[in-house]
């Protein structure tokens, strides 16, 4: 699907810049896509992912999101 390979690029453009606070939220939203089209499994792959991800990032992916 467009918004799967879209999702996907946009995350390996921000994982390389190091926007932090980006990077989980597409996480989530390629979650959420694979949870929409029946796949669970890698859905909760892209979840855990992104919660991995928040508390990595924990306070300063916060801060990034609020200067924005």
């Amino acid at each position: 699907p467009n918004a799967l390979s879209s999702f996907q690029r946009s995350l390996a453009i921000r994982e390389k810049a190091g926007v932090r606070y980006a990077v989980a939220k597409n996480l989530d939203s390629i979650g959420l896509v694979y949870l929409k089209m029946g796949d669970k499994e890698r859905a909760l792959e892209y979840f855990e992912r992104s919660i991995m991800a928040r508390e990595k990032f924990g306070n300063d992916a916060d801060e990034e999101e609020s200067q924005c």
